[in-house]
């Protein structure tokens, strides 16, 4: 899909140092002629555009485009529409364009630019082109020799060289256009980094850092990285607003659904690694993956890249989206209020509260306990969209609070001195409960042997209390009952569940919730483990595949086994096929696959067949719909 809409061009392996000599001409008039026969790096505005505004009046805006192989007179018609939108703000515009984008014209244009915008090929990390270095990655596609070839080859200058030779004006912006790797995705006709999936994000995140990295230690505010054409005229946003860089990138204004303008569905927010104190903001699209990123200083204004005293602030931040969530492996959850429990167990330790500030601003948080009695007071920095403070339970003493109900107060407070409206929400302190554990993750009742019959499960209860523990299905609905309100002292609890319901049948395939409620005088606390029922548990890495496309398929075997087992596979409109998994480890084996291309839309059938240890065979069936 991304190849179809002219998306970021894969980079090409070619390497080598361009040695441009520099060009002396005997008058003006030649080397205004001259230069304009090379490519149009001139500093004049446009002809055919609207009189310069006097918001970017004497700022420097470098546009920059190199050999992009079959994109590459696209790239030039985009450059030069975005340059006329710098010169019609008054803008000091200069053009480096193939086939004469050398390194060396490149670097005697871009010292002390304000705006820096690269249109080409991008040559990031990671890629399936190792090892990782920046002389050739994280940086420019140019040509070798002025004049050697429009569109091909590609000299890369990576991010050592742009840190060894490049200044640009402080708080520049620098824009990447079009660039594979520099926005989170890879190349064209690659799988694109999914926000669904954490491990790409992890990827996208790496890449966008990388590849910003450079261009920010040698002056410039933010990196905006795009892979589709935007529908934003930057140039205006930045001569002509006060806003952070933030919120333009964030602007709705616009929004298609795609990425050409900010997408909003899926973004998020991450620390830099590379670069101290930087932040970064990924958009991506649920199906196109990550083309939309910035890096940096993302709470730097428009004002602030023109070089201008900021307008007087005096609007109060917002604070909105208040919502209480507990951090922790195991979900603890009460009524009203909200509860968690920050005994030490590694769950369910802390309580995040996430919420939405209209500009950047300091958080001020007031915690008493439901007497009234303050218990902590502390601030915290947060940026503009999305955020979350965390409170771990500690009073200002350092020792973890009592049991029982506190009150939160949030009260944002922006660096102008503006206070916002305070919101509260009240929390639960509730230690009662402690390590819930479960001997396995999955039994087998059905087989009637003994090889996976049974689970058990174990809590603390740092305190006496009404203990209930129930088994419940999916639905919610009791199918046992171990404990209903009973009074149990301190100390570890534990039983065995054997898979069957109350009438001593096994129950059926599945996942069932293990749930344990204990009561005492400060409120009602309780935990959840999940055991799944059944020989084998599936793991599809596309929950909605298509027709022709290759899929993952792990199969969990509850029971040991004596061979791998078999999978089989149902297209509607065509015959069924089996074929063999292999083992990844003793507990669990894999199949990559390509469903076929035939047949009709409808619901596919995986159906895993396999002889446990004590030579019974099992099996078991996921559906998926396919189109």
């Amino acid at each position: 899909m991304r190849g179809r809409a002219r998306g970021a061009q894969r980079a090409s392996s070619h390497h080598s140092q361009a040695n441009s000599s520099r060009i002396a001409l005997a008058t003006a008039v030649a080397a205004l002629a001259f230069l304009i026969a090379l490519g149009g790096q001139v500093l004049l505005p446009a002809q055919g555009v609207r009189a310069a505004s006097t918001g970017g009046a004497g700022q420097k805006a470098v546009f920059i485009v190199g050999p992009a192989s079959g994109s590459t007179s696209e790239y030039i018609d985009e450059a030069n529409g975005m340059a006329n939108q710098a010169a019609a703000e008054g803008m000091k515009v200069v053009r480096v364009f193939t086939p004469h984008a050398t390194w060396q014209r490149v670097l005697d244009v871009i010292q002390g630019a304000n705006l820096v915008v690269y249109f080409g090929h991008g040559n990031g990390w990671p890629s399936p082109y190792p090892p990782f270095q920046e002389d050739s990655k994280d940086g420019f596609g140019l040509n070798p020799s002025s004049g050697g070839g429009f569109s091909s080859p590609t000299d890369y200058h990576g991010g050592d060289n742009i840190r060894g030779k490049v200044t640009l004006a402080a708080n520049a912006v620098v824009v990447f256009y079009r660039l594979c790797y520099a926005e989170g995705n890879a190349e064209s006709g690659m799988a694109p980094e999914l926000p669904s999936r954490a491990g790409d994000r992890n990827v996208a995140t790496e890449r966008v850092d990388n590849f910003a990295a450079a261009f920010l230690a040698v002056g410039a505010g933010v990196v905006f990285a795009w892979g589709w054409p935007q529908k934003i005229n930057l140039p205006k946003q930045l001569a002509e607003t006060d806003l952070s860089m933030d919120r333009i990138f964030s602007d709705k204004a616009n929004a298609t659904g795609s990425p050409n303008a900010f997408i909003g569905t899926d973004d998020y927010y991450r620390d830099s690694s590379r670069t101290s104190g930087a932040r970064i903001h990924l958009d991506p699209h649920p199906v196109y993956g990550h083309l939309r990123a910035l890096s940096g200083n993302l709470d730097m204004t428009a004002t602030e890249w023109r070089g201008q005293p900021a307008p007087p602030d005096t609007t109060a931040p917002t604070l909105s989206g208040i919502d209480a969530k507990v951090d922790g492996k195991v979900h603890l959850a009460s009524a009203n209020p909200a509860s968690f429990s920050p005994n030490g167990d590694g769950l369910a330790d802390s309580l995040v509260i996430d919420h939405r500030l209209s500009e950047p601003a300091y958080i001020d948080v007031d915690i008493s306990h439901a007497g009234g009695n303050r218990v902590k007071q502390f601030s915290h920095w947060s940026g503009q969209g999305p955020g979350a403070t965390t409170w771990d339970g500690q009073g200002d003493s350092g020792a973890r609070v009592p049991d029982g109900t506190y009150h939160l107060s949030l009260t944002p407070r922006d660096r102008a001195g503006n206070v916002g409206e305070t919101h509260s929400i009240n929390v639960l302190v509730l230690t009662t409960l402690r390590a819930p554990t479960r001997s396995r993750a999955a039994i087998d009742v059905q087989d009637g042997d003994s090889l996976a019959s049974s689970v058990r499960l174990g809590v603390t209860l740092a305190h006496d209390a009404q203990v209930t523990w129930k088994i419940l299905d999916s639905g919610g609905s009791t199918v046992f009952t171990h404990l209903d309100s009973q009074p149990r002292s301190s100390g570890t609890l534990g039983w065995a569940w054997n898979g069957k319901n109350a009438s001593g049948s096994p129950v059926a395939d599945g996942t069932y919730h293990a749930v344990v409620t204990a009561i005492d005088a400060d409120g009602t606390a309780h935990y959840t483990r999940d055991v799944y029922v059944g020989a084998y548990r599936f793991r599809i890495d596309d929950g909605t595949p298509a027709r022709g496309q290759r899929v993952k398929v792990t199969v969990y075997s509850t029971e040991p086994q004596k061979r791998a087992p078999s999978l089989t596979i149902t297209q509607p409109g065509l015959a069924a096929y089996t074929l063999n998994m292999g083992w990844v480890s003793s507990t669990h084996a894999r199949l990559y696959l390509t469903l076929k291309s035939a047949g009709v839309a409808g619901t596919v059938t995986f159906h895993v067949v396999g002889t446990d240890s004590g030579g019974q065979v099992e099996s078991q069936t996921v559906t998926l719909r396919i189109h």
